[in-house]
């Protein structure tokens, strides 16, 4: 008498209680005892696809290789369980076959080493996997349409919450979270006041405030990430914007958290290639200069180094050779005055206010954007109503989408570097001594070259100013 191994796997679980494998657990249960057969092991893969579409690995079914083996019978509720990709039910029916294994789904049971079973479980799998096919293609084709109308996403991003229609129970649509999107619009303005992704985070970890869910099946975060704080700002979501498969096309039926004009100037902050250049890597940096200032022998980073057996620290070459070692503290004093000098200077703030303004520089850029798109829209509401083709809307957005990349791209090359326009001023001194370690770092990095030479006396000499070059960088 046969032994069964029972296999069981539902695609979309939302409750996360796997009712549906429970369900088919029950079903198959009930065929092994109607046959006599022995349950020698139940395998389940729970809210995991089987189609050619469907990410991530089902370890069930993986297992069901290594554990199958002769005078077995492998029990399903049916067959589109096991797979709905061709190819790889070819792959699974040919090892059942070698190993002598019977296939029994629908409490029907098959013999894949014969022909006539063979013919008929390929029928199933063919239509497992058309109708997959099918499914796909609707899903698709009505994830278009509502993105045609403007309408919401699947998923709600922080700083909104869902409409419902008190009558019905649907949701309607999305409406500003006053609490939520507050934060949103106080990270955006901290942002463009020149602090960085990791001190915002930082404070609102310090205060409570609970980050957003991820979604899906990871766990809620407990702390704020620099990284997905970005990745979420950049979302054109918060502007109004409706996108489709990564592309803005269109304006959404949501209201606005920021403005064109904010959005353009924060994404140029959060974009700029120089700020990713100047981010951290590894432990956080703990002092002013280190990895930022060069040695001006062989040209290697410097690094802080302050052993016990020191009583002061000092800034070294990070090369075997040890070019140079000097005090640290009046270096980083000579580039702190360097710095605030720069900022406080009358001519370098007039140069940065006017880089900033966006009557001057991105105003009619915007604009000329907002004109495309609302020809966009109109074309969208064509198609909408079918009076336009999908082949003449590709057309349309072929033509189309490349100007607005173009015009934003403007935009963001316009901002000339808003992390020192929101420091520079006559108050440059107080608003450098209030921004903590990594704003400092991120701005010197950002407008500073500092070059540490060696020093030319021999014992104690007062620190020399010129032997620490300082040069802005254009």
């Amino acid at each position: 008498m046969p032994t069964a191994v029972i296999y069981t796997r539902v695609s979309n679980d939302a409750s996360g209680r796997a009712r549906s494998v429970t369900e088919q657990e029950q079903e198959c249960r009930e065929v092994c005892a109607r046959e006599g057969w022995d349950i020698r092991e139940v395998v389940s893969d729970n809210d995991i696809g089987a189609s050619r579409w469907s990410r991530g690995e089902r370890p069930g079914y993986a297992k069901l290789r290594t554990i199958l083996g002769a005078g077995d019978v492998l029990v399903m509720w049916e067959s589109s369980r096991a797979q709905r990709n061709l190819s790889e039910y070819v792959e699974f029916r040919d090892l059942c076959a070698e190993r002598g294994v019977l296939w029994c789904y629908k409490g029907r049971t098959y013999d894949p080493s014969t022909g006539e079973d063979r013919e008929r479980t390929a029928y199933d799998a063919i239509r497992d996997e058309s109708e997959a096919e099918r499914t796909r293609d609707r899903v698709l084709r009505a994830s278009k349409s509502r993105a045609v109308a403007g309408r919401p996403h699947s998923r709600m991003p922080y700083g909104y919450r869902r409409q419902i229609n008190m009558t019905t129970g649907a949701v309607e649509g999305w409406v500003i979270d006053e609490f939520n999107a507050a934060i949103v619009k106080e990270a955006v303005a901290r942002i463009l006041a020149g602090q960085t992704l990791y001190s915002i985070c930082r404070d609102f970890d310090a205060r409570g405030i609970q980050p957003p869910s991820q979604g899906g099946k990871m766990a809620v975060p407990t702390h704020w990430i620099p990284k997905r704080l970005k990745k979420m700002l950049l979302s054109p979501t918060y502007v109004g914007h409706r996108t489709y498969q990564g592309e803005v096309i269109g304006v959404g039926t949501w209201e606005p958290i920021v403005t064109e004009d904010e959005y353009a100037r924060y994404k140029a902050i959060l974009t700029n290639p120089d700020r990713a250049s100047s981010a951290h890597r590894g432990p956080v940096p703990k002092h002013l200069l280190s990895g930022i200032a060069r040695c001006g022998v062989c040209g290697r980073e410097c690094r802080y180094y302050h052993p016990k057996s020191k009583k002061t620290a000092a800034y070294t070459c990070e090369g075997n050779g040890r070019c140079i070692s000097r005090s640290a503290e009046p270096i980083e004093k000579l580039v702190t005055e360097t710095m605030i000098a720069f900022l406080e200077d009358p001519r370098v703030i007039e140069r940065l206010t006017m880089a900033q303004e966006p009557e001057s520089q991105s105003g009619t850029l915007l604009a000329q954007i907002n004109e495309l798109r609302q020809r966009l829209d109109s074309f969208y509401d064509q198609a909408a109503d079918g009076s336009l083709s999908a082949t003449a809307l590709a057309r349309v957005e072929h033509r189309i989408l490349p100007e607005i990349e173009e015009l934003e791209s403007q935009i963001w090359a316009s901002v000339s570097n808003p992390r020192l326009a929101n420091l520079a001023g006559p108050n440059a001194r107080e608003t450098w001594e209030n921004l903590a370690l990594l704003e400092r770092r991120a701005a010197i990095r950002s407008a500073l070259s500092v070059t540490i030479l060696p020093s030319p006396y021999r014992g104690r000499h007062p620190f020399d100013p010129d032997t620490v070059k300082v040069h802005w960088l254009e």
